[in-house]
């Protein structure tokens, strides 16, 4: 039988990745641009990219615990001897 802890860190941490995913994934984008300056003669616009804002940061953030916590569960249980009967 796998160790009671190593399981529920491996859930909790997969439960952290799901969160992440699911915040960078719903999380409204923060676009602007400059609109001060005549179009370039060539006739090519130049379009700002998107920025991330807290909850894209917070995400992230969240996300990547996730993974610490669920590499290392799973790890821990890939690694660890079996027991001899």
């Amino acid at each position: 039988m796998l160790p009671r802890h190593a399981r529920s860190l491996l859930v909790v941490g997969l439960a952290f990745v799901t969160v992440g995913v699911a915040m960078l994934a719903f999380a409204p984008t923060n676009q602007f641009g400059w609109f001060a300056y005549a179009p370039l003669p060539s006739g090519d616009a130049f379009m700002p990219g998107v920025v991330l804002g807290t909850v894209h940061l917070w995400g992230a953030a969240v996300g990547a615990v996730g993974l610490v916590v669920a590499g290392w569960a799973a790890g821990y249980l890939a690694g660890r001897r079996a027991r001899q009967p």
